[in-house]
């Protein structure tokens, strides 16, 4: 896993004004660059401003005393970290291989992609590529990030909002959760490139469609039978790289060229 980034340096600025003349400036107690914390993994956290109220107070800026303070009394912040009624707005940074684990918060996250590419995983099996420029609405679900790439790391910015506690799905009040960790990037790839196979357009059957739709001489019966037989001796190959991570994981094709997966994720 790489050590040192290869993302640009970015800056924080905070505007406010001046007391004597009631001018704009540029707030001359907070440096532009803001200090990270670096994670065992690589992975890094820069938090660029916290709120503390809803709505926001600007008289003799309560919220950058309020935002002083809360970085004084919370040292070192934690990577799921939010204020009781106001807003966090952070820097994300995951490096080449790099995930989280299963986990759910207790927050409303506006997540946006700055550089390179993550996958978001869900427990229910569904996951999406995000790329620069996509926006995620994370509301409280069990979910991972994980960084594909062997040569490139991610940075996100993300904003994070506390919601009302005690709401439940299916009867169950959700709390935030920490599962395990992902597999290694290497054991994720092992057991992609065993268990994926390709798409089979099944078209056949009575009614409609052209021959080469059906696959001359190759009923529908007999394609599905290939197709699952392929996938079932994919699957015994992995399960031996499976059992080793602790994870399993099944492949679906996607329409958009098989960045959609399935992952059955992290036992409890």
């Amino acid at each position: 896993m790489a050590s040192q980034t290869n993302l640009p340096e970015i800056s924080r600025y905070i505007t406010t004004h001046d007391p004597h003349t009631g001018l704009s400036i540029f707030s001359p107690f907070h440096a532009a660059t803001v200090p990270k914390t670096t994670l065992p993994n690589g992975s890094a956290f820069q938090l660029d401003y916290t709120t503390s109220s809803t709505p926001v107070t600007y008289t003799a800026d309560a919220d950058i005393s309020a935002y002083n303070a809360h970085l004084a009394s919370h040292p070192p912040l934690p990577p799921a970290h939010t204020t009781p009624n106001g807003t966090v707005l952070r820097h994300t940074e995951m490096p080449p291989g790099g995930a989280t684990p299963m986990h759910r918060t207790l927050t409303l996250d506006y997540a946006v992609v700055l550089d390179g590419e993550v996958e978001l995983v869900l427990d229910g099996g569904e996951a999406r590529v995000l790329r620069r420029g996509d926006t995620v609405v994370q509301r409280g679900t069990m979910h991972a990030w994980r960084n594909r790439s062997r040569t490139e790391w991610v940075r996100m910015l993300c904003v994070l909002m506390p919601v009302e506690e005690g709401w439940m799905v299916k009867g169950e009040v959700m709390r935030q959760e920490f599962r395990g960790s992902l597999p290694q990037a290497q054991q994720t790839q092992q057991v992609q490139t065993l268990v994926e196979t390709p798409r089979v357009e099944l078209r056949g059957g009575g009614g409609g469609g052209s021959g080469s739709d059906r696959g001359a001489g190759c009923p529908r019966a007999q394609s599905r039978g290939r197709f699952f037989g392929r996938r079932e001796q994919s699957l015994s190959q992995a399960s031996q790289v499976e059992e080793s991570s602790s994870s399993s994981v099944s492949s679906v094709s996607s329409p958009q060229g098989g960045s959609e997966k399935k992952f059955g994720l992290f036992s409890r």
